[in-house]
């Protein structure tokens, strides 16, 4: 399950923080610049704003990383159910020492202090993209 938290991590972490500074460092506009293809004018903006290149670069490293990885992912997932299912194996999942009355499970699940520090947490990150 670890495996799990880290990917969810990595996705929260690109998705909200490095597209956060990476939109600050002018990402649209080396976008426009590097789409007309003009190796003069893009040369010229590269040497104007080293930092805003790196920052970008970087963004686009992550992000293509994690693409490789979800890929790498999903093929795991894939061979791993045809074997799985090759084998005919029943799935096997330990039950926990203490069960959950069903009424309860809803409220015991969103309705904990790491739960809500969660949600509050992105609550909170979603506001500030939406102002930055």
């Amino acid at each position: 399950i670890i495996y799990t938290i880290l990917l969810h991590m990595f996705v929260n972490f690109v998705g909200s923080f490095l597209a956060l500074l990476a939109m600050q460092h002018d990402m649209m506009g080396f976008v426009e610049i590097a789409q007309q293809q003009d190796v003069e004018l893009l040369t010229e903006y590269i040497s104007a704003n080293p930092e805003n290149v790196l920052v970008i670069g970087l963004y686009w490293l992550v992000l293509y990383s994690l693409l490789g990885i979800g890929f790498l992912v999903a093929v795991a997932a894939i061979v791993l159910l045809i074997i799985r299912l090759v084998k005919k194996e029943k799935p096997l999942f330990d039950r926990g020492e203490i069960t959950i009355p069903w009424g309860r499970k809803l409220f015991t699940v969103l309705v904990n202090p790491g739960m809500i520090i969660y949600i509050l947490f992105w609550l909170v990150m979603m506001i500030v993209q939406l102002f930055a």
